[in-house]
């Protein structure tokens, strides 16, 4: 049985013109996480979900295509507004009509994600996952408050570590990680053997940042040590991680496939553990902010 949020049981459709806009005020030069997010559900008994795109201003967000009507589909960026109000719209596209469940603004702190790097950029958001979960639940506020949504993932390759650690306990900075994701990690079931994550690039020319999680959730006898190297498509990327830290990345681009591999050092005597990762593409708004001539509902 799948349950949702209650918000989720509710949609607001827009069958009358071609592209109506929300005015949301927000604080400028603020660091964002707006998420927005789309259940169909049958709700106008048509059970053809359509298919719309999701602009930002005149700047063309992303298309929503809703591959499953009882589930959700939810589009996510993290963006520092240079006006005080944002424009998020729904535009047809001949493919029925819009709608959307929920519209989301959280802050996040202007020292982590793009308010941390020298020129802000768009982030969408690309996956987020929770390695070595025991629950195989998702995690949000209030686990994580920044309302981030950690979904749990898993490899037949990887066995589960885990810990007891509570938010106090936990070694915190700007990008302050859930406790509940920092106590679980995944290492190889071969101890010998890297850690391996990957993913498909949509384009060669696209841009990710990635962010890794780690945290030690083992308590180290004196002669145990645990280091790791890091490559990228087997070349080297990162010198020796000793856990707990958070590494984050300046972007990549140029390949179709991205494979990331944690390798133990020569003196390690643990293999090598990761708790969380996150992928951001980077967006290109090349408009300006807004347009005046928007169907605008004001929030």
């Amino acid at each position: 049985m799948i349950t949702h949020q209650q918000q989720l049981h509710f949609v607001r459709s827009f069958p009358s013109g071609v592209r109506n806009c929300y005015r949301i005020n927000v604080n400028m030069g603020v660091q964002y996480l707006i998420r927005a997010t789309f259940l169909y559900g049958n709700y106008d008994n048509i059970n053809e979900p359509p298919q719309f795109d999701l602009h930002f201003g005149p700047n063309v967000w992303d298309t929503v295509l809703l591959s499953n009507a009882s589930r959700p589909t939810i589009k996510e960026i993290i963006y520092i507004p240079s006006k005080d109000y944002i424009q998020p719209c729904l535009v047809k596209t001949g493919k029925g009509t819009p709608f959307i469940s929920t519209i989301e603004l959280r802050t996040l702190g202007n020292d982590s994600y793009i308010g941390d790097s020298k020129k802000p950029v768009i982030l969408s958001h690309f996956m987020r996952y929770d390695l070595g979960s025991i629950t195989n639940l998702e995690y949000r506020y209030k686990d994580d408050v920044y309302d981030r949504i950690w979904s749990p993932y898993e490899s037949s390759d990887w066995r589960r570590l885990s810990t007891s650690l509570n938010n106090n306990a936990l070694a915190q900075n700007s990008y302050k990680p859930p406790a509940i994701v920092m106590t679980t990690a995944a290492t190889p079931v071969n101890a010998s053997a890297p850690l391996q994550f990957h993913w498909y690039a949509d384009s060669v020319n696209d841009q990710y940042y990635l962010y890794l999680y780690f945290n030690e959730v083992e308590k180290l006898a004196g002669n145990k040590t645990r280091a790791f190297n890091i490559t990228l498509n087997d070349e080297f990327w990162y010198e020796p991680v000793v856990p707990a830290v958070i590494y984050t990345t300046t972007h990549m681009t140029g390949a179709k496939r991205y494979q990331f591999s944690l390798i133990k050092t020569e003196n390690s005597t643990l293999p090598p553990i990761l708790n969380a990762y996150e992928v951001y593409k980077v967006k290109q708004f090349l408009q300006p902010e807004t347009q005046q001539d928007d169907g605008k509902l004001a929030l």
